[in-house]
């Protein structure tokens, strides 16, 4: 099982497949001209960053647990992370 440390060193494309395969959605928001949607994976939360001007994945980033960005505490419902 990869840590949010691995994960990050990987290659964007091996990340964005990992992503998609096993990754639990949790919430979106958009900052600046960014399009970004929080997910769970294993033991960690994975932002992917969308540019909404070319609409192009541009960065997909592995955060520890403890470092949930705060714009997102309103919306995610721990239940859903739970029963994941």
């Amino acid at each position: 099982m990869l840590s949010y440390f691995h994960y990050n060193q990987l290659p964007i494309d091996i990340k964005a497949d990992e992503l998609w395969e096993k990754g639990k959605f949790l919430s979106q928001r958009v900052y600046k001209h960014y399009g970004i949607n929080l997910y769970m994976y294993s033991h960690f939360y994975i932002e992917s960053w969308t540019d909404l001007n070319k609409n192009n994945l541009v960065k997909i980033e592995a955060l520890p647990l403890k470092d949930l960005p705060v714009e997102y505490l309103e919306d995610i419902n721990l239940e859903t992370m739970i029963t994941s």
